[in-house]
């Protein structure tokens, strides 16, 4: 876990396509921002900015005419602070302000979480056991839970989790994932967070 300042710039495009309807594309949130993170002993401080707009497919659109479009949209200040409790647990908290917001958006939105993702060898061995395979890989089940809640829904919001197996390389960081995903809640697609929506699903994270 090492000290110092990190400076980053975030972009992505998370849309969502309809297997079910010729791939057509269903809506595209779209988000880009400045986050500035700094690491002192076991704590990790997170301040930033982003903005966050969602639309609708065009061919989402077509199919369902008079389909009313939210004009979705956030400006958002962040500050965040996580705790490395021990080599293997870590917990968090994060608090966002939208100083501009717009399509039902309204100003806040809190996360919070926990997960267990070992860094080193634990005594023991079992579902929270973790071994060394070979000089400078971790191999360890992962185990992750994250709260989203948001004011445009009362303060009510998602519950997120994630299990697996994963291996880490202990030079370089890097980490490889393989697990379940589960998240119960309002949809993951801006453009219609007031409907409710369930996902289970596997997945394959690559972090480097």
């Amino acid at each position: 876990m090492p000290d110092g300042e990190q400076i980053d710039v975030e972009a992505s495009a998370a849309p969502r396509i309809d297997i079910d309807e010729n791939l057509d594309l269903t809506a595209t949130d779209f988000r880009v921002g400045i986050p500035v993170t700094f690491g002192f002993g076991r704590w990790r401080t997170k301040l930033g900015a982003y903005h966050l707009s969602s639309h609708l497919g065009d061919e989402f659109l077509i199919k369902n005419p008079g389909y009313p479009r939210l004009n979705y949209v956030r400006d958002t200040v962040v500050l965040g602070q996580a705790f490395q409790i021990n080599a293997s647990w870590r917990i968090y908290a994060e608090a966002a302000y939208a100083y501009h917001n717009d399509g039902g958006s309204r100003p806040w939105q809190f996360l919070f979480g926990a997960e267990y993702s070992p860094y080193a060898v634990t005594e023991g061995w079992g579902i929270f056991g973790a071994r060394l395979l070979r000089p400078g890989l971790l191999s360890s089940p992962f185990l992750a839970a994250h709260g989203d809640l948001r004011q445009e829904l009362n303060y009510s919001g998602a519950i997120i989790a994630q299990a697996g197996w994963q291996w880490r390389g202990l030079q370089d960081g890097r980490l490889l994932r393989f697990g379940a995903h589960f998240q119960s809640g309002p949809s993951s697609q801006y453009e219609f967070y007031y409907l409710y929506e369930r996902q289970v699903g596997v997945a394959l994270w690559y972090d480097f």
